[in-house]
C-alpha cells in the first residue's frame, strides 16, 4: 500500500494499464461468500480525468 495514497489506486492503475481508463464502479453482491464486485467497462466515461 506504499505505493499509492487510496487503495482504489491500485484499481485505478490497473484499469488505466489494461484498458487505456480508469472506468470502474463497485457494486454489493447478494451473495453472502461475495464481499464486492469491482465491474470494468469497456470504454471510458468520458470524463476528462484520465
Amino acid at each position: 500500500m506504499e505505493d499509492f495514497k487510496y487503495s482504489t489506486d491500485y484499481i485505478d492503475s490497473y484499469c488505466q494499464r489494461y484498458h487505456g481508463h480508469t472506468n470502474w464502479q463497485y457494486v454489493e453482491s447478494n451473495d453472502t461468500a461475495v464481499a464486492t464486485t469491482i465491474i470494468i467497462y469497456k470504454e471510458p466515461d468520458g470524463d476528462d480525468d484520465d
